[in-house]
């Protein structure tokens, strides 16, 4: 509700798969799209397994910590 005085809440996650987009400040893995935060870096090569650490607020999932997944 609008007028809910409760305080805000974000939601985190972890978020695994095959980079398949990058244009600078989002990536896509799989049909997610994860924004990047500020001094957020995402190097890879599409194709790259790696996993996305997030926080959501309003639906839009904002990651924190990108690293590539070793196997």
């Amino acid at each position: 509700m609008a007028d809910d005085p409760a305080p805000f809440v974000e939601a985190h996650g972890v978020i695994s798969g095959s980079l398949l987009v990058r244009p600078g400040d989002r990536i896509t893995i799989g049909e997610t799209v994860v924004f990047l935060a500020s001094g957020t870096k995402c190097n890879y090569v599409l194709g790259t397994v790696f996993r996305a650490v997030y926080t959501e607020h309003e639906g839009i999932k904002e990651a924190h910590h990108v690293a590539r997944m070793e196997w």
